[in-house]
């Protein structure tokens, strides 16, 4: 608060001025679910599988896996609205970070799950590829659009 007052002469400043969210009647949510600039499943599929189980799962009523899908759709909503919906220089969409925690619940879920020999090896190699995209990525998306499938392929196919 004293550097905020040293800086601009007020104890607080509201750094998101001209931010905020400006789509939420016309949110891009297949941009920020799939787009190759920074869309959360095209770098971490792992949480598509993840959706996937939990979605399954509360549609069935067989366990409570009704708040981790919920999560994951409250989250895609909410950065969708978000002025910046896809944040900037990241591998993948950054946001989702907050929440990665709670999605441990569902990956042990899936782990435990009767069906675990499927998983465990879909697990090794969705993990594998997001840690080999953390590696080779060149820092920001470079495509001319959000949606340029050309660029991200190239991209894979030269780096791996």
């Amino acid at each position: 608060m004293y550097y905020n007052y040293y800086c601009n002469g007020h104890l607080s400043l509201d750094s998101y001025q001209q931010e905020g969210f400006i789509y939420k009647f016309s949110p891009f949510i297949a941009t920020v679910a799939f787009s190759p600039n920074n869309g959360l499943f095209c770098y971490a599929p792992i949480l598509l599988v993840i959706f996937g189980f939990t979605t399954y799962k509360a549609l069935k009523k067989e366990a409570n896996m009704l708040f981790p899908t919920l999560l994951i759709l409250f989250y895609i909503y909410l950065y969708a609205s978000w002025s910046s919906y896809n944040l900037g220089c990241s591998v993948g969409h950054r946001a989702f970070t907050d929440i990665m925690p709670l999605l441990s619940v569902p990956i042990a879920a899936i782990i435990y799950s009767k069906r675990r020999y499927l998983f465990i090896p879909t697990f090794i190699v969705l993990v594998g590829y997001t840690t080999m995209l953390t590696i080779v990525w060149p820092g920001s998306y470079f495509g001319n659009s959000d949606w340029n499938w050309e660029w991200l392929w190239n991209f894979l196919i030269t780096s791996f």
